[in-house]
């Protein structure tokens, strides 16, 4: 088995796709980045990325191996977690879910807990839908919070809440129709609901030069730069309130639904229960 460490490098550049991004962040040389990565594909016997300087790419091998990579690192964390437990009352819980919710309604639910469950452990992961529900599969994930429902045998989900998406811009008096056709629009993805509802509301408007899938990256970047964008009222008022961003007034509102994701047999059923008691107690505020 290959070690951690040439785990957590090639995820790292497998996000980062720079070597020099993933040495500074993983407080590494360069030199000793690279020289992981070719450890890991002489081990695995392929070529992982390709190594052109501005470019770096994973390859056909490297995008096969980025699930089972992640896989392993999940593991060994979740066991080096529990097994370092040194209170036997004490108890796990693993939970995933995509980056947009962390950041928009699940903070709340992560303090709530801390305060009230002084004998839950907390390990928190942030993925793609396809690799929190992978994860559920494997038993490596107790809950996830996800924008989709999936309809998989063994999985059972139940909505917690919605977004309200409200479509905002940097430059005030856009409509609608004028800001989703400029060149500095931005798409967000806010899960395959929202791309359909989108294109059903603007089913004329030009491909979009930009797209991102997080909201708080998108706030650093229009308040430095010029752009529209459809973004959670919660994550943008302060902004509207001091006028650095404004409403599109015309623009319709966008609900997205997000639901809670567990195995039907979990290990922690009660545990799991409670927390999702108290994250629809959250969004329902």
């Amino acid at each position: 088995m290959a070690d951690i460490s040439l785990l957590k490098t090639f995820l790292e550049l497998s996000r980062s796709r720079h070597f020099g991004k993933t040495a500074k962040n993983l407080f590494l040389t360069q030199s000793a980045v690279s020289a992981r990565i070719k450890i890991l594909e002489d081990t695995l016997g392929v070529r992982l990325v390709t190594r052109d300087r501005n470019n770096i790419q994973l390859t056909p091998a490297g995008m096969r191996f980025l699930p089972y990579a992640e896989s392993v690192l999940t593991t060994w964390n979740r066991a080096r977690q529990e097994v370092g437990l040194d209170d036997e009352n004490m108890q796990l819980l693993t939970m995933g879910a995509v980056s947009s919710l962390w950041e928009t309604n699940l903070q709340p639910t992560l303090i709530k807990l801390r305060q009230e469950k002084q004998q839950l452990a907390l390990n928190i992961e942030v993925h793609g839908s396809d690799n929190l529900l992978r994860l559920i599969n494997e038993d490596m994930l107790d809950l996830a919070f996800l924008f989709e429902s999936p309809q998989l045998k063994g999985m059972h989900s139940e909505s917690i809440g919605s977004l309200e998406l409200v479509m905002v811009s940097t430059q005030d008096g856009l409509s609608a129709e004028e800001a989703v056709n400029q060149s500095d629009y931005i798409m967000v993805d806010w899960g395959s609901s929202f791309a359909v509802n989108h294109a059903h509301l603007f089913p004329d408007m030009r491909p979009p030069m930009m797209r991102v899938s997080h909201g708080h990256l998108l706030i650093n970047y229009l308040t430095q730069n010029s752009g529209s964008a459809y973004m959670p009222r919660t994550m943008v008022h302060e902004l509207i309130e001091n006028r650095r961003l404004f409403l599109v007034s015309d623009a319709d509102l966008i609900y997205r639904s997000f639901y809670a994701v567990h195995s039907e047999s979990c290990t922690r059923q009660a545990l799991v229960d409670e927390v999702i008691e108290i994250a629809k107690n959250y969004s329902a505020n």
